[in-house]
């Protein structure tokens, strides 16, 4: 190895650690960097209210859904959609924080759109409401596949509704 393959956020003097393994610069700045991104990344997402997509065909339930998901985020931004594919049509251009879906829809269903999101590869938590326990199951299998994808029973309550939401990986703030 030498000089030009390392990455100069160490001195470029001899070092205890270089003495012992010299790709350590390598490590180290590889490290740092990775944190840095991971730093700014969540800089940028801190800086910016949380965006929610909620996803179901019955207006009302995507009102009161809409009403919970305020309570738990009064700064977010919530983009409700009653259909599955005007929702990803939206999220072919924007990536959001948050996905909730009804699983019983019309022309497309939430499994659809979720196994359409997982061929995507993308990486924001999707939770998937119903009320039948066979979707549990094939939520579980897409979970399986690297879908980072949660089953919330319907009906439910606001406290279900942040389980959820914690579980997939949001913190919601204090009230």
């Amino acid at each position: 190895m030498n000089e030009a393959d390392n990455l100069a956020l160490l001195s470029k003097s001899s070092s205890a650690v270089e003495k012992v393994n010299p790709g350590a610069k390598r490590v180290l700045s590889s490290m740092v960097a990775d944190t840095l991104a991971l730093a700014k990344k969540e800089t940028v997402r801190q800086s910016r209210p949380l965006r929610i997509v909620q996803v179901n065909d019955e207006p009302y339930v995507l009102e009161a859904l809409g009403l919970m998901i305020r309570h738990c985020f009064p700064e977010a931004t919530v983009l409700s959609f009653n259909s599955a594919i005007q929702a990803l049509e939206e999220l072919s251009q924007t990536n959001p924080d948050l996905v909730i879906t009804d699983d019983a829809m019309p022309r497309m269903r939430g499994s659809e759109l979720c196994q359409r999101l997982l061929d995507r590869k993308v990486t924001y938590p999707i939770i998937v409401d119903s009320p039948w326990a066979p979707t549990a199951q094939w939520v579980r299998e897409l979970s399986d596949q690297g879908l980072n994808v949660f089953f919330l029973p319907v009906p439910c309550d606001l406290e279900s509704l942040r389980k959820a939401i914690e579980a997939a990986g949001l913190k919601i703030p204090h009230e």
